[in-house]
């Protein structure tokens, strides 16, 4: 019996290798499947939810581990009688193995269609003013200018000239119930679904740039913490003119360039989102046009209402839609099994 017990132990683990150099194989067609299938959607080739159609170079029939393993015990059973017994217990075996292999091309799946928070936000179908009635904006005296001359109406801000991600978390410059508080304690106490942020501009004299990046980091993880199900929109540092780059040591664009890097860190590391928001107001150097600030850093009206018109054309709204996509993508393939 303890023989047999050790051939039974010996031809499963060798069926369980084999059959997981198969599953892989079938995952990696599924999800190069899914992948296609989520590009195309994107870009207009399949809509509605419509997934029937399958890549010609695949199979439409799916490898299946559990008969591998039951035909081998089958023929085990055939030459040794006496580990009829056993079948139960290998069942068992088997149903797990079953289980952790399903787990393991959900995982694939998932990785597949997972949000790329290394690339901004992608162009989306552009939403009215309505979209920002449940949003709060964060900044420096550039957001401030925003919410003056963008045109956006009964829309929360909290913002103060020279606002950093140090003093953000510090200094007392805004009000709740008549006391002043910092803008991290207004924010903790205030409801909102969405959330946009820019910072960055009055630290671009700091000796560490890493500093802003960490304290950044802190003033992100604060509001996660608060806010869990809110989505937070983490914008670009816009350029300044030409004139102000070429004539500030500081305050210029290859300083800004730097700073952005570490901004898009942030939103990979905290899984945020990126709104480029520079690339729309940069003329074709990189600068702000002429005629766009009123010093060569802060906007004027016009260039408020581009801003307000890129945030409304990049939105996380199409995302959520590849979302259920993929989910669809997914299903499909879990009938298919």
């Amino acid at each position: 019996m303890k023989h047999v017990t050790i051939k039974v132990m010996l031809l499963v683990v060798a069926v369980i290798i084999n059959g997981y150099v198969i599953y892989r194989l079938e995952v990696d067609r599924q999800t190069d499947y899914a992948y296609e299938a989520s590009t195309k959607v994107l870009s207009g080739d399949l809509a509605n939810g419509q997934f029937e159609a399958l890549p010609s170079e695949a199979s439409t029939e799916p490898t299946d581990v559990e008969p591998v393993i039951s035909d081998a015990l089958v023929s085990l059973i055939q030459s040794e009688p006496n580990v009829a017994d056993l079948t139960n217990e290998n069942k068992f075996y088997e149903e797990e193995i079953a289980l952790a292999l399903e787990e393991a091309r959900q995982a694939e799946l998932e990785k597949a269609l997972a949000y790329d928070y290394s690339q901004p936000v992608k162009s989306a179908s552009v939403v009215g003013d309505d979209y920002f009635s449940d949003a709060v904006f964060v900044g420096n005296s550039r957001t401030e200018g925003f919410m003056l001359y963008s045109g956006l109406k009964n829309v929360k801000s909290f913002t103060y000239i020279g606002l950093k991600v140090d003093t953000i978390q510090s200094s007392r410059v805004a009000k709740l119930n008549g006391e002043k508080v910092t803008i991290m304690e207004a924010l903790k106490y205030n409801k909102f679904s969405k959330l946009y942020i820019m910072l960055g501009m009055n630290e671009l004299g700091w000796a560490f740039p890493e500093k802003f990046k960490e304290e950044y980091g802190k003033v992100i993880d604060q509001i996660k913490l608060d806010h869990p199900d809110a989505i937070i929109y983490i914008q670009s540092i816009l350029p300044v003119s030409k004139e102000k780059a070429i004539n500030d040591p500081i305050y210029n664009n290859q300083n800004i360039d730097k700073f952005n890097v570490l901004v898009k860190e942030l939103a990979i590391e905290k899984e945020v989102y990126y709104l480029d928001v520079a690339s729309a107001v940069m003329d074709s150097e990189g600068f702000l046009p002429d005629g766009a600030s009123f010093d060569g850093v802060h906007l004027k009206p016009d260039y408020c209402k581009v801003w307000l018109a890129y945030l409304k054309a990049h939105t996380v709204e199409s995302q959520k839609i590849d979302v259920v996509a993929g989910e669809n993508i997914a299903e499909k393939l879990k009938v298919r099994d």
